[in-house]
């Protein structure tokens, strides 16, 4: 249909695309990416967790964190992107978190863009501080955004250019 031209009018696009059996992605540019923290560790010798034999030279992985950044292709939006960060809780304080937001950081910039942005909620504390070490500023709050264990909680909405 994209090759075609053909301009869908259906509440279920779906639907007509896959009558058509295919989907295609039509931009030229990758507008997102992630990032993944792995712990590696070579397993002993023994048995593994389904009892084969081991002889020492499995690596064994453990995601320990990521970060996925998402950019925009829209022309009015073509120079921001949306950056996550988690990281598991037994390896915060440790310096991954700050790595993976440097390495997310430095893909948008190679992708040309020059503000990147993240919401989260206000009682995400750990997340708020490591975005405020690494020079993001918070330009607005959203009340009651969030509902966290029953309780409404704000957004808070931070971005960092990378042009200044």
């Amino acid at each position: 249909m994209a090759a075609e031209g053909a301009i869908v009018v259906d509440e279920r696009v779906a639907d007509a695309i896959e009558q058509d059996g295919a989907l295609i992605r039509l931009n030229e540019r990758e507008s997102r990416m992630f990032f993944v923290a792995e712990k590696r560790a070579e397993a002993g010798d023994g048995e593994t967790e389904d009892g084969e034999e081991s002889d020492g030279e499995i690596d064994e992985r453990e995601t320990i964190g990521w970060v996925h950044v998402q950019g925009f292709d829209l022309p009015a939006r073509s120079h921001t992107a949306e950056l996550t960060v988690g990281v598991a809780r037994e390896y915060r304080e440790q310096g991954v978190g700050g790595t993976l937001l440097q390495r997310g950081m430095a893909w948008a910039e190679e992708e040309g863009c020059i503000k990147v942005y993240q919401s989260l909620p206000a009682t995400n504390e750990e997340a708020l501080e490591l975005l405020d070490e690494h020079g993001w500023e918070r330009e607005a709050t959203r009340a009651d955004h969030y509902r966290v264990d029953g309780d409404l909680v704000d957004e808070v909405q931070l971005a960092k250019r990378l042009d200044r």
